[in-house]
Formats: C-alpha cells, structure tokens, sequence
C-alpha cells in the first residue's frame, strides 16, 4: 500500500518556505514531521513556484507561504510512477491548487512469484528466512522491510535452483 497525503496542512516545514508574516512555531508540526518519518514519506517539490498561500496585504505586510503540498511514501518514488508536482494558477481562493501527476500503471502480466504451501515442509525453508531476517539492514522501516523480503525470495530462488539442478543430475546418473 502506498501512501499519498495532499491538501492544506496549514503548516510551514521550512523557513525557506515562507515570507512576510511572524515566523512562530506551528503547534502541529512536531505531529507532521513525526508521521512523516514514521511513515517514510518525502514531501514533494512542485517544479515551478514555491508558494500555495498569500495573504495579500500592502508592501511589507504581504505573506506568502507553502501550506498546501503532497507528503509521499518514498516507495511510489523509487517505482518511478510520480511524474511530476505542479502549482496551479488561483482563481478566487487565497490558495493555489497542487496537481500530483503520475504514469498510469502498467499491465505487468501475472506475478512471477507464487508462495508454494509444499516449501513449509522443507528442511531448507525455515533456514532461509531466519537467514534472511537476521541480517542487518539499515534505513526507513519500510526499506528495511524491502530488504529483507528481497533477501528471503534471493534465498528460496537459489534453493529452487539448487534442488532443480540436483534433480537433474541424479536423473541422468544410470
């Protein structure tokens, strides 16, 4: 499952993000960075423009900032799937409307791997996932995960070869 949120926080996440106006501190944004590192969501940069909110006024008084965004999990970044971030021009609202623009998903055919019950009962199964869990992986919660579920299909893989192989030796000893 991947994780998009969108819309108005209503918080500023970088200085950078922001002028005009008093720079307090955001009550919530101790929430929002925390659920931002727990979930590994990266916050998106559009590719034109920086501000979503003005708050028009004259000359020194006048506020800009970025309070509308997309927060994204990484993973949707790594299967390249998000193509681009962009902020709309406003209409009659003080905010500006944010498009998230993604590729359409592909049609990859079947999955190529199936679970099989059968490899339960195998001496080897069992070794290859405490194998594969107890290596150290360092990152995210979701990399790690990533990682290790890697690790453990890299081992049922090379076991199957190895039994596929063994097979076919002993069928062509007479």
């Amino acid at each position: 499952m991947n994780i998009v949120i969108a819309g108005d926080l209503n918080i500023v996440l970088d200085p950078k993000e922001k002028i005009g106006g008093n720079n307090s501190r955001y009550p919530l944004l101790l929430l929002v960075e925390d659920i931002i590192q727990q979930w590994d969501l990266l916050n998106l940069k559009p590719k034109k423009g920086r501000y979503t909110w003005t708050k028009i006024r004259t000359r020194a008084a006048h506020i800009l900032a970025r309070l509308n965004r997309f927060l994204v999990q990484s993973t949707l970044l790594m299967d390249k799937r998000i193509v681009s971030m962009r902020i709309l021009q406003k209409l009659t609202s003080d905010h500006k409307p944010i498009l998230l623009q993604m590729d359409e998903e592909e049609n990859l055919g079947p999955i190529p791997f199936c679970f099989n019950p059968l490899w339960i009962e195998q001496e080897w199964f069992m070794e290859v996932i405490v194998k594969a869990l107890s290596i150290t992986v360092t990152g995210s919660p979701s990399y790690v995960w990533e990682q290790k579920c890697k690790l453990f299909l890299e081992g049922i893989y090379f076991c199957l070869r190895f039994l596929t192989l063994s097979f076919q030796i002993l069928n062509k000893i007479p």
